[in-house]
């Protein structure tokens, strides 16, 4: 039974080895009734912050993981989470992330009026404690916040995502969940020549043609993040995102292609 003022739903964090940002992580879903830690082997400290938090550990399935405990299966790992839920509403964030008041009782009243739905939620980065107001990539949003009775599960081993059931049209949140980022981009790049690396795993042979589609898109990807970081720096008139953030970004892009070249098999 969870406590009256408690807000019913499971918030779902990731973790692994995160002692340093899960605090703040956890004391912003501290309203929440149920807080579900799905740990990879942490050996710093996390797992103790958690269960002081009260928190409820799950340990990432292995079958999730490459040989060094690290997620190969984004998609896997969440679907554990959404299985170990008691509550009908779900919430999830990474151990990095954290949101505010507004959206804590902007989830408690959906919840108090509504009996089923999926919403997007919007997303702020945090670059030396200062809110970004203009970046390449917003307005950014994903959907975090929805009921177990219209979701499936999630689908995509990397860059993961919650499938609906047929029919359910999802909504949009006024507020913003935060997002920290470092400003010389070195941590963020590790992480996507990761994401890359999975990806080369598991991308199937290509034709010219498909590599072609794929060049295209990405290219034009690239080209809306550069006008728009063109665009901040001759009219944003709030915090910008880092240059070196937004170049990480096309850097990523054209990874994306050049890497998609060597899979094609077919000219």
């Amino acid at each position: 039974m969870n406590a009256p003022d408690k807000i019913p739903c499971t918030v779902a964090i990731l973790t692994r080895n995160n002692a340093a940002t899960v605090p703040r992580c956890l004391d912003s879903v501290r309203d929440f009734a149920e807080i579900i830690v799905c740990d990879g082997g942490s050996t710093d400290g996390t797992l103790e912050i958690a269960r002081a938090a009260g928190a409820r550990i799950l340990n990432q399935d292995k079958a999730h993981q490459d040989d060094q405990g690290r997620i190969i299966d984004f998609a896997g790992v969440r679907n554990q989470t959404l299985a170990a839920a008691s509550y009908d509403w779900f919430f999830y964030l990474d151990s990095d992330e954290y949101i505010d008041s507004g959206l804590v009782e902007e989830i408690r009243n959906i919840i108090a009026s509504s009996a089923i739905g999926a919403y997007f939620v919007p997303r702020l980065y945090v670059v030396d404690g200062a809110i970004v107001r203009c970046a390449s990539t917003y307005p950014n949003q994903q959907m975090r916040f929805f009921s177990r009775t219209v979701a499936t599960q999630f689908k995509k081993s990397i860059h993961e995502r919650i499938e609906l059931a047929p029919g359910i049209v999802p909504k949009r949140l006024v507020h913003a969940m935060y997002v920290p980022l470092s400003p010389d981009a070195t941590e963020l790049r590790a992480k996507w020549r990761r994401y890359l690396s999975l990806e080369d795993a598991r991308r199937a042979p290509l034709t010219l043609r498909a590599w072609f589609s794929l060049a295209l898109h990405e290219t034009l990807v690239a080209a809306l993040y550069a006008g728009r970081t063109l665009r901040a720096l001759l009219w944003c008139r709030g915090k910008r995102m880092p240059l070196a953030i937004e170049r990480a970004r096309l850097w990523y892009q054209y990874e994306v292609i050049r890497r998609a070249l060597s899979s094609v098999n077919r000219w």
